[in-house]
């Protein structure tokens, strides 16, 4: 047998098992083709999506911008709403009694190096501050030379008077830091601020409670002194309670305040 008819008797045999297997030839991968009008309808397509997300980013934009209006309105408001207020509290006093106290805590005497002086005014319930801090402390002063202790601490607050009862007063505690950094009391006092306008100069006497021989022996040597736990026997309770205690004299607190009174005369108030 030649070679020839051999190769075609391989290439049969080869074919018959194939077909007995049930395998069928794998066939070439098919290309997909598209028709104009389905060309047409797809770029159509994208063009809407890039149409929607322009929109989209415009729409941001607008709620970006509407935010920031918003914003601007609500603090537009906020400026109107103080400014009704401050018409409001001006209309408040605008027909009753006004006591403005201007001037400053100008220094103490006799207290030493290190000082400082903490105040508040007090008054009564008819009395309302208006403006103005009604409560502070003074900066601690090393004076080079003497006890002359100077402050310029500035005062001024508006008032208004529902009645006559309860007029303000300074309450004043002076303190004292040692080289140590310890504060310890230098001394208390008040003073009751003038019922007519003017300007005045205004001395206020300190003391301090004495505690037993112990403690002044604490006091002169570790700053240890006695303190009150009731800030009202400076005043309220002065009467009933402080006549009980045991005190000492301390330095003075000077004062320069200005009196201004508003509208007293119309309720038959000469002030």
């Amino acid at each position: 047998m030649s070679d020839s008819e051999e190769e075609e008797r391989g290439r049969r045999e080869r074919r018959s098992a194939s077909s007995s297997s049930g395998k069928k030839p794998r066939e070439g991968r098919k290309l997909r083709t598209f028709t104009s009008d389905q060309l047409r309808k797809s770029n159509a397509h994208d063009d809407d999506g890039e149409n929607e997300r322009g929109t989209s980013n415009v729409n941001s934009h607008r709620d970006i911008g509407s935010a920031s209006s918003k914003h601007e309105g609500n603090a537009d408001k906020v400026q109107a709403m103080r400014a009704r207020i401050r018409k409001k509290e001006r209309q408040v006093a605008l027909h009753e009694p006004e006591v403005h106290v201007i001037g400053e805590i100008d220094g103490g005497i006799n207290f030493g190096s290190g000082v400082c002086c903490r105040w508040q005014l007090d008054f009564g319930s008819a009395w309302e501050p208006l403006s103005g801090n009604v409560e502070g402390q003074t900066h601690v002063d090393y004076p080079s030379d003497g006890d002359s202790a100077v402050w310029s601490h500035p005062l001024d607050v508006h008032f208004l008077a529902k009645g006559i009862q309860g007029w303000p007063r300074l309450l004043v505690q002076v303190w004292q830091m040692d080289e140590f950094g310890r504060v310890h009391l230098r001394g208390y006092g008040f003073t009751h601020l003038p019922c007519a306008s003017g300007s005045y100069e205004l001395d206020v006497a300190t003391w301090r409670p004495m505690g037993t021989l112990k403690e002044e022996i604490a006091a002169n040597f570790l700053g240890v002194t006695p303190q009150l736990r009731d800030m009202d026997l400076l005043f309220k309770k002065a009467w009933s309670d402080r006549c009980r205690l045991s005190t000492t004299s301390a330095g003075i607190v000077r004062v320069n305040v200005d009196i201004l009174l508003r509208n007293f005369h119309l309720y038959n108030v000469n002030a």
